[in-house]
């Protein structure tokens, strides 16, 4: 065989081989695709509900579909999104979105009761050592411990401001009274 049919036929091989990698690592797995579809019907499910009622849903549904939903919501309120690829070793960020001008990492909690004030301080060092603010956003109850966990430039969305955001308010400035809280 010619030499440089052999060196063509391995440079395209190594080509296709690169261009799968990256598909694969780049598209969501099945599990993934399921989780984002739970979220998608799911807003579309408690945008029509009455305030109350959408936390106590959210405390219901799978962590991860959580995640999606506030990331869905956040798009649709106009923020620029961009998405983790898994659920697991993503450092506790479970993506970004764009408030105020800059990228804020997120980190979402489904809590049915008070938010734990390690994960607050956790996030906190983590938003600190990317030199990013962040956004706590959670369906718990945020005490004075977490609040005070809470250092650098971390804001809780939860309760009202949460319940807003779903219903397709943006989290830009003016802050609502429920984040500055």
């Amino acid at each position: 065989m010619d030499p440089r049919i052999l060196v063509l036929l391995i440079g395209i091989t190594a080509i296709a081989a690169i261009w799968v990698g990256i598909w694969q690592k780049l598209r969501p797995n099945a599990y993934h695709r399921k989780v984002r579809g739970q979220s998608e019907r799911a807003l579309d499910r408690v945008r029509d509900m009455p305030d109350g009622a959408i936390i106590a849903y959210l405390r219901k549904m799978n962590p991860h579909a959580v995640e999606e939903l506030v990331l869905d919501a956040a798009s649709a309120a106009g923020h620029a999104v961009r998405r983790n690829h898994s659920y697991t070793c993503d450092g506790g960020v479970d993506g970004e979105i764009h408030v105020d001008g800059s990228w804020c990492l997120v980190q979402t909690k489904r809590y049915s009761r008070s938010i734990d004030p390690k994960h607050v301080a956790d996030f906190s060092r983590v938003c600190a050592h990317r030199g990013q603010p962040g956004l706590f956003i959670h369906c718990g109850r945020t005490g004075r411990k977490s609040r005070d966990n809470a250092t650098g430039d971390v804001r809780f969305v939860s309760g009202q401001a949460l319940v807003a955001l779903i219903k397709g308010e943006s989290l830009d400035n003016p802050v609502p009274a429920a984040i500055a809280a």
